[in-house]
């Protein structure tokens, strides 16, 4: 057969890297030829079986075999097998290589073994008379039951059968032709020798890869200079990618010390093979594993092939290293494009990129399918240690997982209650071991003693984690639509990272969607203290995405849903675009499976063909009710066939939310909201997992909106919680409701009203105390399986764990999953402080005052007056804690009420004009927005007005402050004299420096010099006493620093008397006042003449 060229290895555009190929037409049996691992053959000659013997001698000395080995191999094994199956026989394998316990097999070796890749894993052992002893027997049957529970056929050959060696290569050639794959090597021998040129193109990325790891091996070892061009000669066995390799490794090896600031490479020179005067003399096989080395001039390396499972490499780094200043971003690009195929970076990856890449902390906020994972996986090649990686869901672990490894990297796993005890065990044992460059786990490992410990290990024997990525971090706040307690460990490690993780690793923090409340919340949670450490996309829109509100009755949402998925099916015949359907409950009439099953019915296509289903939980409807490892396996596989672009993948997936964040099947062409989601942000992620490829795609809302009425008055904020379950709990059995009355059932499930959720935490703490009491550790119990309402409820008490938490009561938790217990860590200080009232009454009403102010600016007298009044520590206890869940219900139950009546309101404007619900989504989603036509509209009104205090004082959250200052400054550098915005940014300084404080007395001093200018004194006193007293909403600091500016000024311009009756008994201002007067004083004495 003549050889064929499969493709031709080129230069091409840079936006494909340095390196590519052009694909050219090609026979497959070729190709299938050219994939052997071993020689054909045509390739050989006639003493290469001899060879193979004395080389291996050669290597394993003595100990290479008995005389009767020997026979049998050129008797048996040569005759029987030929090529290329000998290039795949190795000899004397040690029992630990072929997978056997290392505790019970050290040590032990097999005489012959052979593993093809394509099913033949065969152990042969030529057994001395010595094996027939009963001692030997059981040992050889210990062996033999361990390698076939590994996988290995083995066959056991009497030496005295070597007398008939034709019946011997009998057995062989029926053994091998009675095994799957044992045929394959038998009859190639008319098959032609390949071309270099077949080599080159299909081994010679192998060959590449062996000679530049050659060449870093040489360089760890000081065998190659750094300040002189190299001098190399390379031997290629079959190949012809010398200068391909050499240029390729200058290349990405020099851009990669380009990156580190370290000095270029003075580039290599390759010479003859046999040259004495050169740096290094490589020899590189592919097919051959006994190639001898050609005996090459100079310091000598070499690589060949051997067909045998090998352990991952175990890397170990001393230190972390990370960039002194931001890397040039053409030379990241490239990298994009080498590792990735990526022509650019999107909008904000870049600055995401650059700042793990400098070790600083980052939040990221990029669009759906922004491409937000490429940030942390590029940062994870190019930075060395372990990059950890935390996501909220399995079903996004394991997608993660999948997609690291089709871009080729395989030094990477997950953990999760998806694998089973012996998966996991593998994947806990790898990372241990130093295999893993990545390690992707979900929040609830954190709150495991052994996965701490399993952390702790690895930074003490392998080095620091490199970054810390924490994805879906809007998780991280109770104020976001999805918070998980368990993500307050994972942030109460994060924050502690230089001790727990043995290094201060970047926090990656990324998300989708957060208004700027989560993002601070998320920031303080994961202790992200740089004001400058967000990144955001300037737009969210996803203008590929055409989104469309449909209204019909609750009833008619069955047929709707299949008139909608048999014309997606219809239209797009003969493609793998997906459909993806969502639903909000696994069980009953609306959970995923009963919708799949009847979508099935409506297709006339079987369930579970062409239509699967998917939920974190198993559906109590299913009729097999497979255990918990069995549904974990089943998810895996319908969200792995869903995303593979392979023809017999499935296209329509009725899912739950746990397939929302993160999944990435490039090609879903529709999303259909079955029920709509409860807050705007869900509906974004949701609808954010199709057109993740850029094509046009569509994204459908079935909404039904009966009992609209009803349905506003139990989302308005204005309605307390117990009245709106009430409410909702009123409504007739059968009664047809709206999407927004049917989802409230999560809400009122999460949301059991104050006084239930305060009796929760009582009783949390009083288990406590009453452990602590008794000299017990202290370990809780909980029911898996309870109403939320039940204190020690799995939910329930971790809820109330977090806010003791929050409260200073207890310091820590961790969880045992298998014995449902979660052992708690108590605050030494409240157990000090129990013991006196006073202390104790200071230290709860400064923790809760604390908890408070991270989301207001207000004064809180109203809220600890209880806590002030409180006279035992019974009711001390009691009103703090109903202060907390009072507090708790007066901003996020109303917040997420709130946003979910905004979800409503987009829907019903979506039904009548999509693109104006599309504005007012994004408008919603883009918060950096919120103040800028305000304040422009302000700083073109009357200069001398007060309206710049009607726009401070709705703001009382402090990320809205801060918000309104960044936008107040960015406006004022436009109207630079503006009194307003002069006022409105000297007082929203929150936590002030002593240069903020000086920068702010500026400002003030000139707005009130402008006011007096342009109107009168009188008008800037009223503006400056409105300024202070706005101010001590904010920073009580700041407030007084003004004030005392404001004595002074006073002083000037209207007296002694005005300034002092103004001040009162603010000691400041008088001190201030009184600096003055002096300072006039002292002016006064040097102008007497005497």
């Amino acid at each position: 057969m003549a050889a064929a060229k499969l493709v031709s290895l080129e230069s091409v555009p840079t936006a494909s890297g340095l390196l590519g190929f052009t694909a050219l037409p090609v026979d497959p049996t070729t190709l299938k030829h050219a994939l052997t691992a071993g020689r054909l053959p045509s390739e050989t000659q006639r003493n290469d079986a001899a060879r193979i013997w004395a080389c291996a001698a050669q290597e394993l000395g003595v100990n290479v075999g008995s005389g009767a080995e020997r026979q049998f191999f050129f008797e048996a094994l040569v005759p029987t097998l030929g090529f290329p199956l000998l290039d795949y026989l190795r000899f004397q394998t040690e029992l630990t290589e072929l997978g056997l316990d290392p505790a019970d097999f050290a040590g032990q070796r097999t005489d012959f073994s052979i593993d093809t890749g394509r099913g033949l894993r065969l152990v042969i052992e030529v057994d001395g008379e010595q094996h027939l002893t009963p001692q030997h027997k059981i040992a050889d049957q210990q062996r033999d039951a361990a390698l076939r529970n590994a996988g290995w056929q083995v066959w056991r050959v009497p030496v005295a059968s070597l007398q008939s060696p034709d019946a011997l290569r009998k057995q062989l050639q029926s053994l091998l032709q009675s095994t799957r794959g044992g045929k394959w090597g038998l009859r190639l021998g008319s098959i032609s020798p390949r071309s270099r040129e077949v080599f080159s193109c299909v081994w010679g990325a192998t060959a590449i890869a062996r000679v530049q790891f050659l060449l870093l091996t040489a360089m760890q070892f000081g065998g190659l200079p750094l300040d002189r061009e190299w001098v190399l000669s390379i031997s290629e066995g079959e190949t012809d990618v010398a200068e391909l390799a050499i240029e390729d490794f200058l290349d990405w090896y020099g851009r990669l010390r380009q990156l580190y600031g370290l000095s270029a490479l003075r580039g290599a020179r390759l010479v003859s093979a046999g040259d004495s005067d050169v740096d290094l003399a490589i020899s590189v096989s592919c097919t051959n594993p006994w190639q001898r080395h050609p005996g090459l001039g100079g310091p000598q390396a070499w690589s060949r092939p051997v067909n045998a499972w090998v352990e991952e490499p175990s890397l170990k780094f001393s230190t972390s290293e990370y960039l002194n200043d931001a890397p040039d971003p053409g030379l990241l690009e490239s990298f994009v494009r080498d590792l990735f195929r990526k022509a650019s970076f999107r909008e904000g990856q870049l600055g995401i990129l650059e700042r793990i890449l400098q070790g600083k902390d980052v939040v990221g906020l990029l669009p759906t399918g922004g491409g937000k994972s490429l940030t942390y996986q590029l940062a994870a090649l190019l930075l060395p240690g372990a990059t950890l990686y935390v996501a909220p869901l399995k079903s996004l672990l394991q997608d993660q997982y999948e997609r690291f490894r089709v871009d080729g990297v395989d030094a990477c796993g997950f953990i999760s209650s998806a694998l089973n005890t012996q998966e996991r065990i593998i994947q806990e044992t790898r990372f241990a071991a130093g295999q893993m460059r990545m390690l992707q786990v979900a929040p609830e490992r954190f709150l495991m003693q052994g996965f701490r410990s399993l952390l702790d290990a690895y930074t003490a024997s392998l080095g620091p984690v490199s970054q810390v990525v924490v994805d879906e971090c809007h998780c991280a706040s109770e104020w976001g639509h999805e918070f998980r307690p368990a993500y307050l460990s994972l942030s109460r490690i994060v924050r502690d990272r230089t001790a727990r993780l043995g290094s201060s690793a970047p926090v990656v923090a990324l998300t989708g969607t957060a208004s700027s409340i989560v993002l601070q919340d998320v920031q303080r949670e994961l202790g992200i203290a740089s004001a400058t450490a967000v990144v955001r996309a300037s737009r969210l829109d996803r203008p590929e995405l055409d989104m469309k509100f449909e209204q019909v009755t609750a009833v008619g949402k069955r047929e709707a849903l299949g008139k909608h998925a048999s014309e997606f099916l219809t239209t797009r015949a003969g493609r793998q675009d997906g459909l993806l359907v969502f639903t909000r409950h696994v069980n009953g009439a609306l959970g995923v499976y009963e919708l799949a099953k009847n979508l099935a019915y409506r297709l006339k296509v079987p369930l579970g063909t062409a239509v699967r289903f998917f939920s974190g939980e198993r559906p109590k409807a299913l009729r097999n009710k497979p255990s918990d490892d069995e549904w974990s396996q089943v998810k895996a596989k319908a969200q792995r066939d869903f995303i593979s672009p392979r023809g017999d993948s499935f296209r329509v997936l009725v899912a739950t939310t746990a397939f929302g964040m993160g999944i990435d099947k490039p090609s879903i062409r529709k999303v259909l909201h079955f029920l709509a989601p409860q807050s705007p942000e869900a509906y974004y992620q949701e609808v954010g997992r199709a057109a993740r490829d850029g094509e046009p795609a569509q994204a459908v809302m079935l909404i039904s909106d009966e009992a609209a009425e009803l349905t506003d008055s139990i989302l308005s904020p204005n309605t307390p919680i117990e009245e709106a379950r009430a409410q909702y709990q009123g409504i007739p059995q059968g009664q047809p409701v709206g999407d927004f009355l049917t989802t409230f059932y999560f809400h009122s499930n999460r949301f059991t009203g104050v006084r239930e959720e305060a009796a929760n935490l009582l009783n949390a703490l009083g288990a406590i105390k009453a452990r602590v009491d008794a000299g017990q550790a202290v370990v809780l119990r909980y029911l898996k399986k309870a109403l939320p309402d039940q204190w020690d409820c799995e939910t329930s008490l971790e809820f109330s764990l977090v806010r003791l938490i929050h409260l200073g009561f207890i310091q820590d938790y961790t969880k045992d999953f298998i014995g449902k217990t979660l052992s708690v860590s108590v605050e030494q200080d409240w157990l000090v402080a129990r013991k006196d009232l006073s202390a104790y009454r200071t230290r709860c009403r400064d923790n809760f005052e604390a908890y408070v102010r991270r989301y207001e600016t207000r004064r809180l007298s109203e809220l600890t007056k209880e806590i002030a009044s409180a006279e035992t520590s019974a009711h001390l206890e009691e009103a703090t804690l109903t202060a907390m869940v009072r507090y708790l219900y007066s901003v996020i139950e109303h917040r997420r009420r709130t946003a979910t009546r905004t979800m409503l309101e987009l829907a019903r404007q979506g039904v009548t004009d999509a693109t104006l619900a599309r504005t007012r989504l994004l408008h919603y989603l883009e918060a950096s927005e919120k103040f800028t036509a305000i304040l422009e509209e302000l700083a073109q009104s009357d200069q001398t007005g007060m309206d710049w205090a009607e726009i401070v004082g709705k703001e009382t959250l402090p990320v809205e402050v801060d918000e309104l200052r960044g936008t107040a400054a960015r406006v004022l550098e436009s109207y630079p004299t503006h009194p307003g915005l002069l006022m409105l940014n000297a007082i929203t300084r929150r936590s002030p420096s002593e240069v903020d404080l000086a920068r702010s007395k500026e400002e003030f001093e000139a707005a009130l010099s402008i006011l007096s200018r342009l109107d009168s004194p009188d008008t800037a006193a009223d503006n400056a006493e409105e300024a202070i007293h706005r101010c001590r909403d904010i920073d009580e600091r700041l407030a007084r620093h003004l004030n005392a500016a404001y004595g002074a000024w006073s002083l000037t311009h209207f007296g002694a008397r005005f300034a002092l009756e103004r001040v009162g008994n603010d000691r400041d201002m008088r001190l201030s006042i009184v600096k003055e007067l002096l300072k006039a004083a002292r002016s006064d004495i040097r102008n007497l003449h005497i």
